[in-house]
């Protein structure tokens, strides 16, 4: 999820995709508002939407990011 690209975002169509999936199978998530607000507030660095030189994280961590977005989606 740290290594998403602005390519892979579509805001006009509300979507994300995801050109490489653990089954080998391109795949497009839709962008619920919340997502799309904070995107749109996002600064263009570079061509990732994330733009962090180095980083380290736990797996712990990385799930509770995939909760929060998770949690934020059911609204």
């Amino acid at each position: 999820m740290l290594d998403v690209r602005w390519e892979d975002i579509e805001l006009e169509r509300k979507t994300w995709k995801f050109p490489v999936t653990k089954s080998d199978k391109p795949r497009t998530v839709p962008l619920y508002d919340k997502a799309l607000e904070i995107l749109q507030d996002l600064f263009r660095v570079n061509e990732y939407v994330f733009p962090i030189k180095s980083v380290t994280i736990s797996s712990n961590s990385i799930c509770s990011i995939d909760s929060l977005i998770s949690d934020f989606s059911a609204r």
